[in-house]
């Protein structure tokens, strides 16, 4: 079975590929949708021109050119690998090779990914996708995944896969843990990530993120306060869950239930005895919370929801 990974990022952030040595660099630009791809070569200043270049890729690909400047670029390229060998006057020969990724391009949410194929760096389970996001410094926050397998994802995976991070990151971000939230994790390379999603058989697992679990501690401990005034049985639930109070000040409450995208699904449930049912039937499995509105402030209470 092929290994493969698919390099994720925002259609504004930077897909390319980079092959580097002392003499010799080459960016190849992916085949994005129906485009083809570009490689764009730059030798070491040290070197004077004419050079003879040298570059064999995929079905039987080669060029042989005399080129009489420093930098080259050669468009219209199909994906996969190519190698390039320059050579200066006096016989002096760099070599690099690079791969020209295949690219499709996902709108989630109405975002824009760009999603490309390259070779996996290790051997997962084919049955486990990791994705690993960084935050962006750009405005508004945008993130950049590489989704890691060893099994071809089809174009239904990746978007399911991406509806999942979308919601989870949105919910991280808000509030600063997820239910799927691990403390540690040594079964990816995680450094210079700030998220590592686990999914098996295309359901998410766990989530790593870069606040402190102590802080996510924290975080939890404050969301669910509402524990004082009420509690959600059963925690996970199916079709309905009960709310119960502690006292019998029930009435004072108007609840409302978010989804873990902060979007509102039910507002202004009015409690009718110390102990009532909301249902659930409508809702699909995932993680909720139950705000309410009363005398002693604004409290929130997570609730997941399993079928």
């Amino acid at each position: 079975m092929k290994k493969i990974f698919y390099c994720v990022a925002f259609m504004v952030l930077s897909i390319e590929s980079y092959a580097q040595g002392p003499d010799l660099n080459v960016v190849a630009s992916p085949a994005v949708g129906g485009s083809m791809g570009v490689l764009s070569i730059s030798i070491s200043l040290t070197y004077s021109p004419p050079f003879t270049l040298v570059i064999t890729g995929p079905n039987g690909f080669v060029l042989n050119a005399n080129i009489t400047e420093n930098t080259h670029v050669l468009w219209n390229l199909p994906p996969g690998e190519y190698c390039v060998s320059v050579t200066n006057a006096t016989g002096c020969t760099a070599s690099l090779c690079i791969k020209i990724k295949k690219c499709t391009i996902i709108t989630m949410h109405g975002t824009t990914y760009v999603s490309c194929i390259d070779d996996a760096p290790s051997d997962p389970d084919p049955t486990v996708v990791y994705a690993r996001g960084m935050n962006s410094t750009i405005s508004p926050p945008l993130h950049n995944y590489d989704l890691t397998t060893s099994s071809s994802l089809t174009t239904m995976d990746v978007n399911q896969i991406f509806f999942t991070i979308d919601e989870v990151t949105n919910l991280i971000n808000q509030v600063g843990y997820s239910i799927y939230d691990v403390e540690s994790q040594t079964e990816i390379e995680s450094e210079g990530y700030d998220f590592v999603f686990k999914f098996v058989n295309n359901e998410i697992v766990w989530v790593h993120h870069n606040t402190s679990f102590s802080e996510r501690n924290k975080i939890i401990e404050h969301l669910v306060v509402g524990d004082q005034y009420y509690k959600i049985v059963p925690n996970p639930a199916s079709n309905q869950i009960n709310v119960v109070f502690s006292s019998d000040d029930f009435a004072e409450f108007r609840l409302h239930i978010f989804d873990a995208s902060g979007s509102l699904i039910k507002s202004n449930i009015v409690p009718t005895s110390k102990e009532f049912q909301i249902e659930t039937i409508n809702l699909p499995s995932g993680l909720y919370f139950l705000k309410s509105n009363s005398s002693e402030g604004q409290i929130t209470t997570k609730f997941t929801i399993l079928k």
